[in-house]
């Protein structure tokens, strides 16, 4: 049975990094598709965007949200591998229908995920 659920939503999060206080605003439809500060996208798809309880880390998926749960806001960079014009069509910004342009590198650089498994324990 396939279930297709669908969420078009604009999340706000009041946030205080330390003595700076913004609005974070995340829109979602099924996954997160961007993240704001005060109006400026700081995350877009094909970057990951994660939002996780506070206090615990775990993970909290679009529906899970409600008022009054404590959230971190993170993003990751996508793998080169998303950022061809061809990935993009399918994975990017226009793919869910956003008119804002992929800048890959806007949330920081890729790093090829050491290995556990590959004995060089340096790079771990």
């Amino acid at each position: 049975m396939a279930i297709n659920r669908q969420l078009n939503a604009a999340l706000r999060f009041a946030c205080c990094c330390g003595l700076l206080a913004a609005v974070l605003t995340t829109h979602a439809e099924n996954e997160y598709l961007t993240c704001e500060v005060s109006g400026q996208i700081v995350a877009l798809v094909p970057d990951l965007i994660s939002v996780l309880e506070s206090e615990t880390g775990r993970a909290v998926g679009t529906e899970e949200l409600k008022y009054g749960l404590r959230v971190s806001v993170i993003a990751i960079p996508c793998s080169p591998l998303l950022c061809s014009p061809q990935a993009l069509e399918v994975v990017g910004p226009s793919a869910f229908g956003l008119e804002t342009a992929f800048e890959p590198g806007q949330v920081g650089d890729y790093r090829e995920p050491a290995s556990a498994f590959s004995g060089d324990k340096a790079k771990l």
